[in-house]
């Protein structure tokens, strides 16, 4: 969330016993985002909250669309 608020990026995150990996299909410089304030624990619930809410946003539009192109069956009418 925080990085995408200096840059506008999307990211694939994958979370497995062995790490963390973060897909992006634009490139992202790291080396100048990567600083104390990304990783400060100021703000960090309103952070997540805002990234949460999003995310949630987001996957509503995609059921919006996917229903609308017919992808999603919404039961029989009546």
């Amino acid at each position: 969330w925080r990085v995408s608020q200096q840059q506008p990026v999307t990211f694939s995150i994958a979370v497995n016993d062995y790490g963390l990996e973060l897909l992006s299909a634009t490139e992202v410089h790291w080396p100048r985002l990567l600083n104390e304030a990304l990783l400060s624990p100021e703000h960090l619930l309103a952070d997540v909250a805002a990234s949460l809410n999003a995310g949630e946003l987001a996957l509503r539009r995609f059921r919006e669309i996917a229903r609308i192109a017919g992808l999603v069956f919404a039961g029989y009418p009546g």
